[in-house]
């Protein structure tokens, strides 16, 4: 069976300073459309995998805030 791979932004979150994490949380839950905590922590950790304008926005959302690019996703198996 093929190995199934995740793309999780939790790397990029865990960067954020502490005072900018719940904004970020906040911006992106409400691009995303999420409304729980389960669904924050499936897509967090690449349990659902983001769309193409999804990834851009998560990865310029975390970046405006000091984060470089190459610090935010991680593939992960699943």
């Amino acid at each position: 069976m093929a190995q199934r791979v995740g793309y999780s932004f939790k790397k990029g979150y865990e960067n954020l300073k502490a005072c900018h994490q719940n904004e970020v949380k906040g911006q992106i839950m409400g691009y995303l459309g999420i409304t729980t905590r389960m669904a924050w922590y499936n897509r967090l950790n690449g349990v659902v995998q983001p769309t193409i304008a999804e990834y851009n926005y998560i990865t310029e959302i975390i970046n405006n805030y000091g984060v470089p690019k190459s610090k935010i996703w991680e593939e992960i198996e699943l």
